[in-house]
Protein backbone atom coordinates (compact mmCIF):
# COMPACT_ATOMS: atom_id res chain seq x y z
CA UNK A 1 0.00 0.00 0.00
CA UNK A 2 1.68 3.20 -0.44
CA UNK A 3 1.84 6.63 1.79
CA UNK A 4 -1.27 7.85 0.33
CA UNK A 5 -3.63 5.20 1.25
CA UNK A 6 -2.49 4.74 4.55
CA UNK A 7 -2.97 8.46 5.90
CA UNK A 8 -6.30 8.16 3.91
CA UNK A 9 -7.68 5.45 5.56
CA UNK A 10 -6.38 7.33 8.94
CA UNK A 11 -8.60 10.51 8.71
CA UNK A 12 -9.21 10.84 12.33
CA UNK A 13 -5.32 10.81 13.08
CA UNK A 14 -4.86 13.70 9.90
CA UNK A 15 -7.85 15.56 11.28
CA UNK A 16 -6.57 15.47 14.84
CA UNK A 17 -3.03 16.76 14.08
CA UNK A 18 -4.47 19.50 11.41
CA UNK A 19 -6.58 20.63 14.48
CA UNK A 20 -3.43 20.51 16.73
CA UNK A 21 -1.88 22.83 14.47
CA UNK A 22 -4.51 25.07 13.78
CA UNK A 23 -5.05 26.16 17.42
CA UNK A 24 -1.64 26.56 18.06
CA UNK A 25 -1.53 28.86 15.01
CA UNK A 26 -4.83 30.81 16.54
CA UNK A 27 -3.32 30.83 20.35
CA UNK A 28 -0.25 32.23 19.07
CA UNK A 29 -1.79 35.20 17.29
CA UNK A 30 -4.29 35.81 19.58
CA UNK A 31 -1.48 36.09 22.43
CA UNK A 32 0.74 38.41 20.24
CA UNK A 33 -2.33 40.52 19.92
CA UNK A 34 -3.05 40.37 23.51
CA UNK A 35 0.59 41.65 24.33
CA UNK A 36 0.28 44.02 21.50
CA UNK A 37 -2.80 45.70 22.86
CA UNK A 38 -1.58 45.65 26.51
CA UNK A 39 1.38 47.40 25.71
CA UNK A 40 -0.67 49.94 23.11
CA UNK A 41 -2.91 50.45 26.56
CA UNK A 42 0.15 51.06 28.62
CA UNK A 43 1.66 53.55 26.24
CA UNK A 44 -1.67 55.53 25.89
CA UNK A 45 -2.26 55.92 29.45
CA UNK A 46 1.18 56.83 30.31
CA UNK A 47 1.56 59.41 28.06
CA UNK A 48 -1.65 60.86 28.60
CA UNK A 49 -2.73 60.55 32.34
CA UNK A 50 -0.16 58.26 33.93
CA UNK A 51 2.68 61.08 35.59
CA UNK A 52 0.48 63.36 35.67
CA UNK A 53 -1.49 61.55 38.56
CA UNK A 54 1.07 59.68 40.19
CA UNK A 55 2.71 62.91 40.90
CA UNK A 56 -0.36 64.30 42.33
CA UNK A 57 -0.62 61.31 44.37
CA UNK A 58 3.27 61.72 46.12
CA UNK A 59 1.96 65.31 47.41
CA UNK A 60 4.10 66.63 44.34
CA UNK A 61 2.82 69.50 42.40
CA UNK A 62 3.65 70.48 38.80
CA UNK A 63 4.39 73.62 37.58
CA UNK A 64 1.87 75.11 35.50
Amino acid sequence: MTTFGRQFLNADKVAEEAGKVAMEKMRNSALMWVGFVAFLFAVFNRLFRGPHRLLSMAGIRLLS
